[in-house]
């Protein structure tokens, strides 16, 4: 996926807003839709634009211009009729990612049929997390280990292949800590120092917050 330079967020709930002030911190042109004048109002001048919309309208959908968006993220899990115009709109203007947010497994597979290319649950994952790892194209798996340390299952960035840990002096530059290795789906506990990196290793990296957007940028 290439980088994502300007997203739709439709559906103004907790998950989307922390999505959207996510995905602004990381500098993305942000356009933010809800049905409800108020939440639009109170989130204005936090994005990029804010839009009032009735996302069950396809003409209402269709003038926020979608076609314009890198990605899709459709918020509204109790709005079955709201998401499915939603995708089906946005997967005809020809987006390149469309994701929906899903409240139950029969609604995830419904979303899949329609057109969404991921779909995800909030149980499972919070707006923030969610536009961190849609943020990074090299990014596996992301997990919140606590309030200050993230780990993250990752491809090498490009930069990085080719030289071994050492070589990068990724923990005493960037606070960058490789702990594991998976190539070849054989996890090595211990990551060798001195070994290059291939473009297909599978890097368990342990990261402060604070410098995750080292692992994005």
């Amino acid at each position: 996926m290439k980088k994502i330079k300007s997203a739709a967020v439709l559906g103004l709930g907790q998950f989307g807003i922390s999505l959207a002030l996510e995905f602004m911190e990381q500098n993305v042109q942000v356009l933010a839709a809800d049905i409800n004048p108020s939440t639009v109002e109170r989130i204005a001048s936090k994005v990029t634009y804010a839009v009032t919309a009735d996302l069950t309208d396809a003409e209402a959908i269709n003038e926020l211009g979608l076609k314009n968006m890198d990605i899709v993220i459709i918020c509204m899990s109790q709005n079955i009729e709201a998401t499915i115009m939603c995708i089906v709109m946005a997967k005809e203007a020809g987006v390149p990612e469309i994701i929906a947010k899903a409240a139950s497994k029969r609604t995830v597979d419904i979303y899949k049929k329609v057109g969404a290319d991921r779909v995800v649950q909030p149980e499972a994952e919070h707006g923030r997390v969610c536009a961190r790892k849609l943020m990074a194209s090299n990014f596996i798996e992301f997990f919140g280990l606590s309030e200050d340390i993230d780990i993250i299952e990752m491809y090498p960035k490009e930069e990085w292949v080719g030289y071994s840990i050492s070589e990068l002096e990724l923990r005493k530059k960037h606070r960058i800590n490789v702990v594991a290795i998976v190539n070849e789906d054989k996890l090595s506990n211990i990551a060798d120092p001195d070994i290059p990196l291939n473009a297909d290793d599978r890097l368990l990296i342990a990261v402060n917050n604070d410098d995750l957007n080292k692992l994005i940028n």
